[in-house]
C-alpha cells in the first residue's frame, strides 16, 4: 500500500491566516529469491544454493515527505531502512541504513544533510554514475556486477544540487566523517565529490570526480587518498536504451564486486587498487516486461601501502550478465538471470591465480 497524507496545518495549530501543506509517504520493497553459484579457483570448485534478499532491489521500507513554505521554498526528508527479507535481520546495524536526510529546496537549488549514497555508490538520491551508465544500476546484493569500483553511503554529508539550465545540473558533496568526528582532523575519513549531468531528449550523461581522504591508521600513519573519476551515459533509441561507462580509480579497495584490501578475517590490510574499467549494457522493453544486459572489462594494479603487508599483483576482470523481468502489475514482478565473472591475479612473486564465477538467480519483487 502506498500511503500519502496531505493536510493543511495552521488552523489546527491555532495560527490564524496560515496554511502549511505537508505530505508523508510510506513506501517499501520486499525482494526474495534463490541463487545458485559455481566458483572455480585453480582447480578448487565450490557450489552453493542460497535464499537471498535484495537480488533485484534491496528490501526496505521508508518514509519521505515535506512541507511547502511558499515562493519556491520547500523542506523535505527521507528516512529509509534496509532489512533482509529472508531472515528479518536489519541491514548495516542501523535503523535507517540506506538514507537518513533532510533537505531544503529553493529557486537556488537543493541542499541535503545526513547519511546518503555518494555519486559512485549505486545508492540513494544521488546515484549518478551507476544510475546513468549501468544497466543493472550496480547489480543486486551479492550478484555479479559490472567492472566498476563502488564507493559507499556516507554519514555527516552535505550535498548541493544546482538548478538545471539548458539541460545541465551541477552537484557538490562533502562528508565530514564516517563516524563521530574525531578531535583531530587526521582521525576523520573525509569525502569530497563534484559532478555534472546533462539531459536532453533521449540523451543522458554524467561526469563525476571524487576523493576520499582516509583517516590516519595507528601504527602506520596516513594512507594515500582514494580518487575516482567517472564518465557515464545512456541513449534511448525507443526499442532499447543503450548505457555505458568509463571509470578510473586510484587507492580503491574494491573492483567488480570484489572486496580487495581485506584479510581473511575481514580486517583491513591497507592495500590499494589503481584501475581502469569500461562497461556497456542495454535495457530492452518487451511490453510491460524488460530484459537487461551488461558486460564489462577492467584492468589494474593492486599493491600494499606498507611493505610488511605482503604481495602485490596485476588484476584483470571480465563480467557479463543478462536478467529478465516479468511484471504481473506495476508493483509485483518476478525475475531470473544468469551471470559470469572471471578475474585473474598475476602476482609479482607467485604463480598467477584465476577465478571463475557463474551464477543463476530467480526471485520475486513487490513494491508498496
Amino acid at each position: 500500500m502506498n500511503f500519502r497524507l496531505t493536510a493543511a496545518l495552521g488552523a489546527a495549530f491555532l495560527i490564524p491566516g496560515t496554511a502549511f501543506a505537508f505530505d508523508l509517504t510510506l513506501y517499501g520493497v520486499i525482494d526474495t529469491g534463490l541463487r545458485y553459484s559455481h566458483t572455480t579457483t585453480e582447480g578448487t570448485t565450490t557450489d552453493s544454493l542460497q535464499m537471498m534478499s535484495g537480488q533485484n532491489a534491496g528490501s526496505r521500507f521508508g518514509f519521505k515527505g515535506g512541507e511547502s513554505l511558499g515562493s519556491g521554498w520547500r523542506v523535505g526528508f527521507k528516512l529509509e531502512n534496509q532489512f533482509e527479507s529472508d531472515t528479518g535481520n536489519e541491514k548495516g546495524g542501523r535503523l535507517f541504513h540506506r538514507q537518513s536526510t533532510v533537505d531544503v529546496s529553493s529557486p537556488y537549488g537543493t541542499v541535503t544533510f545526513g547519511r546518503i549514497g555518494t555519486f559512485s555508490s549505486a545508492a540513494g538520491t544521488y546515484d549518478l554514475f551507476f544510475g546513468t551508465g549501468d544497466a543493472f544500476d550496480g547489480g543486486g546484493d551479492g550478484l555479479i556486477t559490472g567492472p566498476y569500483s563502488f564507493d559507499t553511503r556516507r554519514n555527516n554529508t552535505v550535498t548541493y544540487e544546482s538548478p538545471s539550465a539548458a539541460g545541465f545540473t551541477g552537484y557538490l558533496q562533502y562528508s565530514f566523517a564516517q563516524g563521530n568526528e574525531a578531535p583531530h582532523e587526521s582521525g576523520n575519513e573525509r569525502y569530497l565529490g563534484a559532478a555534472a549531468s546533462y539531459r536532453r531528449g533521449a540523451l543522458n550523461a554524467v561526469i563525476t570526480a571524487e576523493r576520499v581522504r582516509y583517516a590516519a591508521v595507528t601504527g602506520f600513519g596516513k594512507r594515500d587518498d582514494k580518487q575516482v573519476y567517472g564518465l557515464a551515459g545512456s541513449y534511448d533509441f525507443g526499442t532499447f536504451r543503450l548505457l555505458g561507462g568509463l571509470q578510473y580509480v586510484t587507492g580503491a579497495d574494491n573492483l567488480a564486486g570484489l572486496w580487495l584490501g581485506k584479510l581473511a578475517d575481514g580486517s583491513t590490510d591497507y592495500g590499494r587498487l589503481s584501475s581502469t574499467a569500461v562497461g556497456l549494457g542495454a535495457v530492452i522493453p518487451l511490453g510491460k516486461n524488460k530484459v537487461e544486459v551488461m558486460t564489462g572489462y577492467a584492468t589494474g594494479r593492486y599493491g600494499k601501502e606498507f611493505a610488511q603487508a605482503g604481495e602485490t599483483y596485476d588484476l584483470t576482470g571480465f563480467s557479463a550478465a543478462i536478467r529478465y523481468h516479468y511484471a504481473f502489475s506495476k508493483r509485483t514482478e518476478i525475475y531470473t538471470g544468469i551471470g559470469y565473472q572471471q578475474y585473474k591475479k598475476d602476482f609479482d612473486t607467485a604463480p598467477g591465480q584465476k577465478t571463475r564465477i557463474t551464477q543463476v538467480a530467480a526471485g520475486i519483487t513487490h513494491r508498496f
